[in-house]
């Protein structure tokens, strides 16, 4: 995944654009690279970002340290899912992602509504935390 601020004008030169509200909440961003998230900033332009509740695959050069963008992250640990050959993301059963999101992240007014994964299962909104990711496991 690549996060910037800014677009490259018709010289090929960077512009800024004010990045003004950029959530990912109780997401999986994990796969071959040994980096899944680079993050590109020009100075003096707006980045308002966050990772929060979320798996990340990252190296040493991405700051997920850094307490201002980043919360409750599990650096580089394996979501565990079902068989990426097959490109089948489900959550194995005993798959670490399970139950290590946030309810307070379920938005219901949400279009599409985020109570109810890709498949439409719904997901816990009380007494279990619900699975990272786009699948809940039923």
């Amino acid at each position: 995944m690549y996060l910037n601020n800014f677009a490259i004008d018709q010289n090929g030169q960077p512009v800024g654009v004010d990045m003004t509200k950029a959530e990912f909440k109780n997401c999986i961003i994990y796969g071959n690279n040994d980096n899944e998230l680079e993050l590109e900033f020009e100075a003096g332009v707006l980045a308002n970002h966050n990772f929060r509740n979320c798996i990340i695959k990252a190296d040493n050069t991405t700051p997920t340290t850094d307490i201002l963008h980043f919360e409750s992250i599990y650096r580089n640990n394996d979501p565990q899912f079902k068989n990426t050959f097959d490109n089948n993301l489900k959550l194995d059963t005993l798959a670490f992602a399970r139950e290590k999101g946030n309810p307070l992240f379920i938005n219901f007014s949400a279009i599409p509504p985020m109570n109810i994964d890709i498949d439409a299962v719904s997901r816990p909104t009380g007494g279990t935390n619900p699975d990272l990711g786009a699948y809940e496991r039923d």
